[in-house]
């Protein structure tokens, strides 16, 4: 599952219900520097925030390490479908 939303804030949590049958859920943002709470809270209900690669240094280096980049989530479904 993919989701959107230009700004996450605590918007992100209506793809929760919307796909709660789905255990990977996957949201891409164009919102700079989400605070480290609020990302550490999508990792604990597995949704694996994707941030484009000229926005992720507005992250810390721990959120970093587990930001996705767009082209990151495109290697990953071309693996699912091989």
């Amino acid at each position: 599952m993919l989701a959107a939303k230009s700004v996450c804030k605590e918007r992100w949590r209506q793809i929760l219900p919307e796909a709660d049958r789905i255990g990977a859920k996957h949201l891409v943002t164009l919102e700079p520097g989400i605070s480290a709470a609020q990302t550490d809270q999508m990792m604990a209900h597995a949704v694996q925030l994707i941030v484009p690669q000229s926005l992720q240094p507005s992250y810390t280096s721990d959120q970093s390490e587990w930001l996705w980049s767009l082209d990151r989530f495109v290697q990953h479904v071309r693996a699912l479908e091989n």
